[in-house]
């Protein structure tokens, strides 16, 4: 809900960025008397939601089958258990160096 909540809220601003600086742009060259002028291209705007409805779904698809297939075979680990392998490791390192020699 949130997800796709902010994508459209993005795709509005992008819309609205959009058509404000094409407005903006004509406005400008209406005032230096260029109106006929070409040279200036804009993105066709159903390209520019195609692409980002495209990568918005590729995230959705890719945090779903995350979520179905990966997620749902976690098992949190308990911290006793890991500060007790971490030790005993520690402790196994240790013994594992070599003895000091008496001369």
């Amino acid at each position: 809900m949130v997800l796709g909540s902010i994508g459209v809220g993005v795709l509005i601003f992008v819309i609205v960025l959009y058509f404000s600086y094409q407005a903006v742009q004509k406005r400008i060259l209406k005032s230096k008397g260029l109106v006929g002028v070409t040279g200036i291209a804009w993105p066709d705007m159903t390209h520019v939601i195609f692409v980002a409805l495209t990568c918005f779904g590729g995230v959705a698809v890719a945090e779903t089958v995350f979520l179905f297939v990966i997620a749902q075979n976690y098992q949190p680990l308990d911290g006793n258990a890991v500060k007790k392998l971490l030790i005993d490791n520690v402790i196994r390192n240790i013994n594992a160096m070599p003895k000091p020699t008496n001369p």
